[in-house]
């Protein structure tokens, strides 16, 4: 039985140069996993199931649907191959209903049980938090062509803007479960965030792109495809350029980003391809850290930062610059016999610099009269009520490799790997003086002007072993197990109330799982999945005068869940029950910050997505999902939605006004359920303050028109114009909680209020 894909993709391969490769591998994919979804060479998909084993396609691991069918269409589809609940966001709904400066995690929000924070607007600002069935954006994974992409090393938490633009992604996968024993990262348990580049095209070409609108947005980009070059055995790569200069929705805040980013894909022989790939990123801009309830009353629900240079929440003090990169090299064979081979190497970085108000939109007086004493070198000064402040720096390099070995046998695959990383973190912040520029300055005269300063290391070994068997046709059943070790290491110079030295801690759990997929028909899959789960506490557990015997956060994810899919038809829906021990929680008290085990939580659902093709170029899309995350008193998790909901319609036709043209348009709507803010209870168990967040809706809307033009110069052409408007009936309601001032008054995010975007581009 020939694999599906098999004839087209040794076609291809034969125009790019390594048929042989393809030929060799999909006769090694036929019979065991006929029914699992075509995946990149050297692109592993999340669930980590195999080698590439086709042409690669902006799908990412999956097979892309037939073009004009209801799952093509939809702004989110769940694939049959899947064995967790998944969504896939695909290419044509980020060129047609989003714009270029969007962040990643912005792309993803019509999807089942995902809340993502965004108050600045839909532009490139840092993360605000993201939640995936209340599961916190530091308790799931992100990953980028499947390599964990690291955050802020203290938690695990990636910032979405200062890394990939969503015009060189060809698709985003949301696995709202811990996949199986290969699914590599810290925090499998909560899900995988995953980011698949783009492919590059097999003929040249060029795409110069643009986008304005509100808060004084420019977008400029230009994007140049080789197309596969005859010369180099049908490499092909494609290097992408762009400058964004934008305000934003809350006051005082701009940012300004330039992006490069390259890909380049070169054949060896007919059975290794190697893949390059290199971004690099520079932003600036002016950061908020939330209003209260005052504020946003006095001030309006915009506010952010303010223009007085008197005050701590002055725009020009509150500033952040992040210089990223991010590089891989993968080579992946296939050495015949049923083996494959692929390995990875990589590096990325994150430097942060900037300054910030001692208590921004807080209470905190300035430096005299009536405020904070200050001594530069030991010696009083007498400043006149100026500004104090901090000045931060916060840097890493990450190095690691992934390696990924599979043998087919006539009883299925097995797979067996590592993934290895090593990441060198430097902080520290100094208190200043804002007013006079960046003067040091110390709280007593024996006092040092560092507030912070330390260095720590993450190491991360995480090898793991699996067999996906297939006992019979259209059933694959895989077990397996991966070893997790994960080593802290801080040294202190200063830190609070820490004392100067060396502290670590290692963490290490085995960690099991089993999945089943059974093909019902070819149009109808099943799935169940049980997992265990796990992640390190954060390095803050360490920053304290005595370190606290944290243990790591442990879940038991099991999952349920089908999908069907026809042409003018795609259902899926599962059901999730998860325990969860050890969850880590803290207090700040005089003496400093406590942390302890909160206990148990248990997390438990339903989740639904559908879109039917209704006729006529529309198609009506839907989700729905019932989320309960509460601690074993009963207390609610925090930024944890109890439901959410996506709907709308999307309109797609060609030929309308012209032979190749396209018309586009959607119209969308997310609602966000009720849900908390902070944690429950104390160490003794005494509830906390709750601030309850009401359920909120955005409604947004877009709309394309592409197609063909000749030119007199440049030839063929084709040329897009679109309009997006975002939250059309200008919704200001409170979103999130923010954290609190020094004085602990809460602070608030509200929902960006009414925005419109005009975007172009032309391809040669």
């Amino acid at each position: 039985m020939e694999r599906p894909h098999c004839r087209q993709i040794e076609d291809a391969r034969t125009r790019l140069g390594y048929a042989a490769l393809s030929a060799a591998i999909c006769a090694a994919a036929t019979g065991a996993h006929a029914q699992q979804a075509p995946t990149d060479l050297g692109v592993v998909d999340a669930r980590a199931q195999t080698v590439q084993t086709t042409l690669p396609t902006d799908d990412g691991p999956f097979a892309a649907p037939p073009p004009g069918s209801a799952a093509a269409l939809a702004p989110s589809r769940a694939p049959l191959e899947a064995a967790q609940p998944t969504s896939v966001v695909g290419r044509s709904f980020i060129d047609n209903s989003t714009i270029p400066s969007q962040n990643y995690d912005e792309l993803v929000k019509f999807t089942p049980s995902l809340s993502n924070i965004q108050p600045a607007g839909p532009v490139s600002q840092q993360n605000y938090g993201e939640s995936i069935r209340g599961f916190q954006y530091n308790q799931f994974n992100t990953t980028f062509d499947n390599l964990v992409l690291p955050g802020t090393v203290s938690t695990f938490a990636p910032q979405s803007a200062v890394y990939f633009t969503s015009h060189d992604l060809g698709s985003v996968t949301v696995d709202r479960g811990p996949g199986t024993a290969s699914t590599i990262g810290y925090a499998t348990f909560g899900g995988t965030l995953a980011l698949y580049s783009k492919q590059p095209a097999d003929v040249f070409g060029a795409e110069a792109y643009s986008t304005f609108g509100s808060f004084g947005e420019q977008l400029y980009g230009l994007e140049v495809d080789s197309g596969a070059q005859p010369a180099l055995g049908g490499g092909r790569g494609f290097i992408d350029l762009s400058r964004l200069q934008t305000g934003a929705y809350l006051t005082g805040v701009t940012t300004n980003r330039s992006n490069a980013f390259g890909k380049w894909e070169q054949p060896l022989g007919d059975n290794t391809l190697l893949t390059f790939v290199g971004m690099y990123n520079n932003s600036t801009g002016d950061t908020a850290y939330g209003s209260t309830l005052a504020q946003l009353a006095k001030y309006g629900p915009d506010y952010g930062l303010n223009n007085d240079p008197h005050s701590q929440d002055y725009s020009g003090y509150n500033f952040d610059r992040y210089d990223t990169d991010f590089e891989y090299v993968r080579i992946a064979s296939a050495l015949g016999g049923g083996w494959n081979v692929e390995e990875t190497v990589y590096t990325d970085s994150y430097f942060r610099s900037g300054t910030q108000g001692a208590d921004p939109n807080g209470t905190t007086p300035n430096i005299e009269p009536g405020g904070t004493k200050a001594y530069v070198n030991g010696v009083r000064i007498n400043p006149s009520d100026d500004v104090p402040g901090l000045s931060k720096h916060n840097d890493f390099r990450d190095w690691g490799s992934v390696t990924r070995v599979t043998k087919d046998t006539e009883f299925g695959q097995l797979r067996v790997g590592a993934w290895f990383d090593y990441i060198s973190n430097g902080v520290y912040r100094t208190r200043i003086d804002l007013s006079a520029g960046d003067v040091g300055y110390a709280t007593k005269s024996t006092g040092s002007p560092f507030n912070q300063q330390y260095h720590n290391r993450l190491v991360t070994a995480q090898p793991f072993i699996e067999f996906a068997w297939t006992p019979l046709p259209g059933l694959t059943i895989t077990p397996g197990v991966k070893y997790s070790s994960v080593t802290r290491e801080l040294d202190t110079s200063i830190l609070g109330s820490t004392p100067a030295g060396e502290t670590n801690a290692t963490y290490n759990k085995a960690q099991w799982s089993v999945d089943a997929h059974y093909a019902i028909t070819k149009h109808w899959t099943a799935y169940f999945q049980a997992a265990k789960g796990f992640l390190a506490p954060p390095l803050s557990t360490l920053e304290t005068a005595v370190p606290a015997a944290i243990q790591p956060e442990e879940t038991t994810n099991y999952q349920l869940g089908t999908a069907y899919q026809r042409d003018r038809l795609a259902l899926s829906g599962d059901v999730y029950y998860i325990p969860f021990d050890n969850y880590i929680a803290s207090l700040t008290e005089p003496a400093g910050t406590l942390y302890f085990d909160e206990g148990s939580a248990l997390y438990r659902g339903v989740e639904a997505e559908g879109t039917y093709t209704i006729g006529g170029g529309v198609s009506f899309y839907g989700n729905g999902s019932f989320n309960d995350a509460r601690f074993s008193n009963g207390v609610h998790i925090y930024q944890a939605p109890q439901n959410t909901a996506s709907g709308g319609f999307i309109f797609s036709r060609h030929g309308v006004f012209r032979d190749h043209d396209t018309v586009y348009g959607s119209l969308l709507v997310k609602e966000i359920g009720k849900q908390y803010g902070l944690n429950g209870q104390t160490a003794a168990g005494r509830p906390t303050v709750s601030y309850a967040i009401q359920p909120y809706q955005t409604l947004d809307f877009a709309v394309g028109y592409t197609f063909p033009f000749t030119g007199p110069i440049l030839g063929q052409h084709k040329i897009r114009l679109g309009l997006n408007l975002y939250n059309l009936t200008n919704d200001h309601s409170l979103i999130a909680y923010a954290g609190a001032t020094a004085s602990g008054t809460p602070l608030f995010w509200t929902d960006p209020g009414l925005s419109g975007f005009v975007s172009l581009s032309v391809s040669l």
